[in-house]
């Protein structure tokens, strides 16, 4: 529609996938894979829209629709391991190596994990589509919150992959968002450049990609002596 010069028409079709698929996003007790494929699905169809299709309003219910997801993950994550007694190493271990001792449980533990991390990323994912299609309502409703979330996320004692989510962020912020957010990289940037020599593979190269992203800006200039030393 939007190739045909029907811009109404996508604004239209836009709006009634929301009204369907929102009331779906918003399962109080969901299946994590079912979610997963919901939001990905979503976040496929707001990234073909192109710009100016949402309102503000809109832009502001999928930003914290996007975290509350995030919230409500981890906070099952916590749940589960809590009623399977795992305490923080074993839980870690569990998360960034996939090992287990082979008992059913675990598996069970493990194929959760993996499809609420999935489904994390797809929140991000769709904030990623607001990002890219609508910088300044993101920038108005949803910038703040998710510098807020990153901060607490990039923290080095937390899990591996809750850092790779953060770093997953902070790049499409720094891509679609531009310089809006500089005046938090004096608090972010140094753990980002140190992140790019963490031992864990995943972990390092999410930290390079970010970093690479915000040295596109010339707000990065004051930390790209580091970046050059660690690089």
């Amino acid at each position: 529609a939007r190739d045909g010069g029907q811009p109404g028409v996508v604004v239209e079709l836009c709006s009634e996938l929301l009204r369907r698929m929102l009331p779906m996003l918003q399962d109080s007790n969901p299946d994590p894979a079912a979610l997963k494929s919901r939001v990905f699905g979503v976040a496929r169809c707001l990234g073909k829209t192109g710009p100016g299709v949402l309102t503000q309003p809109q832009v502001a219910h999928l930003s914290q629709l996007c975290l509350a997801l995030i919230s409500a993950s981890f906070d099952r994550r916590a749940s589960l391991r809590k009623d399977n007694g795992m305490d923080a190493d074993s839980a870690q271990d569990l998360d960034e190596t996939g090992s287990s001792s082979g008992s059913s449980s675990d598996k069970e533990e493990q194929e959760e994990s993996d499809e609420e991390e999935m489904l994390r990323t797809a929140a991000v994912t769709l904030a990623t589509a607001l990002m890219r299609h609508q910088p300044a309502e993101f920038a108005s409703e949803g910038l703040a919150a998710f510098m807020s979330v990153i901060q607490t996320l990039l923290q080095p004692l937390n899990r591996d992959c809750d850092r790779q989510l953060a770093l997953h962020m902070l790049s499409g912020i720094c891509t679609h968002a531009g310089e809006l957010p500089a005046a938090n990289w004096p608090s972010l940037m140094p753990q980002v450049l140190l992140d790019t020599q963490d031992p864990t593979p995943g972990v390092r190269r999410s930290a390079f990609y970010a970093a690479s992203t915000a040295g596109r800006l010339p707000a990065f200039a004051p930390f790209a002596t580091e970046a050059a030393r660690r690089a």
